[in-house]
């Protein structure tokens, strides 16, 4: 019997490490995305105050995401804590701050998708072309 839970802790703890690297794997992965989007949103856009803005979003996205790389390596203190829950006494990140993060990056997105939509309105495009291309960028969002 004692095996048994020995074999289910060990399943566990490595599921929780899995956890763990998902979430920093995850939280990388968003980053760069949206820094891609933004900077083709640079080589694409040249209207001045679009720039501007792309460039403020830019800045924001890669310090918040700097942030968020931090507050995950540093969920528990010391890390073995997040997946080892025999390690007392620690601190761990309270769930407000993983809901912030959750927050953040979507609110980053719906920003970031509502850049090119005053580009794309004022275009000189007859209305069906205007249309497919909102189409194709609330596409992209969803």
């Amino acid at each position: 019997m004692p095996l048994a839970i020995l074999a289910c802790l060990c399943w566990l703890t490595d599921s929780l490490k899995a956890g763990w690297a998902s979430i920093l794997i995850y939280s990388l992965s968003l980053w760069f995305s949206q820094t891609s989007i933004l900077m083709l949103y640079l080589r694409i856009w040249t209207t001045p105050w679009v720039r501007k803005v792309t460039y403020a979003m830019l800045i924001l996205v890669v310090v918040y995401n700097i942030l968020v790389i931090i507050a995950i390596c540093t969920a528990c203190i010391p890390l073995a804590a997040f997946w080892d829950f025999t390690i007392v006494p620690t601190y761990c990140h309270p769930k407000r701050i993983w809901y912030a993060n959750t927050y953040v990056h979507i609110i980053t997105d719906f920003l970031m998708f509502c850049i090119p939509i005053p580009v794309i309105v004022s275009l000189r495009f007859p209305k069906r072309q205007k249309y497919l291309l909102l189409f194709i960028f609330t596409f992209g969002f969803l």
